[in-house]
């Protein structure tokens, strides 16, 4: 499940976590970064040293772990609250998604979602707004589970109307509506390499017509990793 938000501010920090408390969410996907071409777009809301609990009202988070990557900034947690048992929760930061835009990579992120889906636990997603690169990474998620779940056809322009009548706005620009289609058709390259030179001719198209080109070969599948826990 997924539990998608704008980007917490100064006076939302404490609710959020409640909400993380409420949900039990052991997976927090944060697309937009702190400041953006000089405005800033969230609020720091999580602990950033190691080993340093930080309150929020009478949620205590305590960062245990942090590796960065080219794409990502990838946070292992504690998080206890009154009540409940302490356990973990993985906080991953998209560094390089634009505001309005796409990744110029390949979508790593689709490799973490996979972790996700994969758990018990519910994922929050959000950027600053919550509507344009939130819509964009759940819209890819949920389409994919209904590919894998449900026989064809598959009619993605209904499926994402559908999505936006839900929560409107989501997927606000043509870019990432045709990178929703592309993070697809490589999720289905990778299964089958038989369709890759559909996948190449796609891209391309998709750089003719939106002028966005990304770096994204189409890699062997990965393995899984762990789940929040005890």
């Amino acid at each position: 499940d997924f539990v998608t938000t704008q980007g917490p501010i100064e006076g939302t920090v404490n609710d959020f976590w409640r909400l993380v408390v409420q949900q039990n969410v052991g997976f927090i996907f944060m697309l937009c970064s702190i400041v953006e071409l000089g405005k800033k777009k969230c609020e720091v809301y999580y602990p950033e040293t190691l080993k340093e609990p930080v309150t929020y009202q009478d949620i205590v988070v305590t960062l245990i772990e942090r590796h960065e990557d080219a794409h990502f900034i990838n946070s292992k947690m504690i998080i206890e609250a009154p009540g409940k048992q302490k356990r973990y929760l993985y906080h991953h930061y998209w560094k390089n998604w634009p505001d309005r835009g796409v990744p110029m990579t390949a979508p790593a992120g689709l490799r973490l979602l996979r972790h996700a889906r994969m758990s018990n636990y519910t994922s929050i997603v959000h950027c600053s707004a919550g509507v344009g690169r939130t819509g964009t990474l759940v819209a890819i998620e949920w389409l994919l589970q209904n590919i894998c779940t449900k026989p064809p056809p598959y009619d993605m322009k209904e499926m994402l109307k559908y999505m936006r009548n839900q929560r409107a706005h989501a997927i606000q620009t043509a870019p990432q509506y045709a990178y929703i289609a592309f993070a697809i058709f490589r999720l289905m390259a990778i299964k089958d390499s038989s369709t890759i030179p559909q996948f190449m001719k796609f891209s391309t198209d998709m750089q003719t017509h939106t002028g966005v080109r990304i770096d994204a070969p189409v890699p062997a599948p990965t393995g899984a990793a762990p789940s929040p826990g005890p």
